[in-house]
């Protein structure tokens, strides 16, 4: 868990900003300080992505061991093919359905949009499961391939964000720091990464789910499938609706804020350049 947050950390703190930015002259320590205090946008997307970004880790962690007790062991091979095939197919469906939404919002509206479709399927499926174990492959499967649909969509609107945070330093700050947001934003995937395998095993435990009692076993005590839904369903859901509570405060959600940033920032480029051509003649 230390070591690549480790390396993380030594990247960031060696991260340089290269020339493509050369005009925006050279990016101190204190400048980060300053970003990182006055970059709202970024501030909240990163929070709401921390968030999102542990669904599609607990839907992973805890998927094979449903699937396995829940439609019979013996049908494992089959099962995890028809999941992987799931995954494969949610995903890039996933990604070229942003590309068509993303022509009618803004970014942060698309991220907000994709987590509502990724936990709508994730709450009823919980809800289900509370009943019993969800052994109906025709209920599962379908639910699920809508929760990876929505995942793969986060993708496109999460990079997009990104590069506004970039252009809101631009505003803000006169530099746009791309490669410090990239670099934070690849920090916190690997913390992501980090806490949601330490996390996914905590809650494994604590619903009282052994991996080596029952390795060989054919059934599990109905008790552990309330645990697993939990960990499948429950907890990605929660994840899920936290990271919209929190990505409902970025300020460059509305149309009308960001077209506003844009302008703002075009009116200066104009400037700089007619400041430029009045010095050059």
């Amino acid at each position: 868990m230390t070591s690549p947050t480790a390396i993380s950390l030594i990247g960031i703190a060696l991260i340089k900003e290269g020339t493509n930015n050369a005009d925006e002259g050279q990016v101190s320590l204190r400048d980060v300080a300053t970003m990182l205090k006055v970059n709202r946008p970024l501030l909240i997307s990163s929070l709401s992505g921390l968030f999102g970004g542990f669904v599609f880790s607990f839907m992973m962690a805890a998927v094979t061991y449903y699937i396995k007790y829940a439609f019979g062991a013996e049908n494992l091979g089959t099962q995890s093919a028809i999941w992987g095939l799931s995954i494969l197919l949610g995903i890039l469906a996933g990604t070229f359905l942003a590309q068509f939404v993303q022509r009618f919002v803004t970014p942060g509206a698309g991220s907000l949009i994709s987590n509502a479709i990724t936990i709508a399927p994730l709450a009823i499926l919980w809800l289900l499961s509370l009943g019993g174990p969800i052994t109906n492959p025709a209920v599962f499967y379908p639910l699920m391939f809508v929760a990876l649909l929505g995942t793969g969509m986060n993708y496109i609107p999460g990079t997009l964000v990104n590069m506004e945070c970039m252009d809101y330093n631009k505003e803000e700050l006169g530099k746009s720091m791309e490669g410090m947001v990239n670099a934070i934003s690849q920090f916190l995937m690997k913390l992501q990464a980090a806490l949601s395998s330490a996390l996914t095993g905590a809650v494994l435990v604590a619903v009282g789910y052994d991996a080596e009692l029952f390795k060989d076993a054919t059934t599990i005590p109905g008790s552990l499938f309330s645990g697993l839904g939990l960990v499948l369903f429950g907890i990605p859901a929660l994840c899920g609706l936290i990271a919209i509570g929190v990505m409902a405060f970025y300020p460059l959600l509305r149309k009308s804020k960001r077209d506003a940033m844009y302008a703002r920032i075009e009116q200066s480029r104009a400037a700089a350049t007619e400041i430029g051509s009045q010095a050059g003649s």
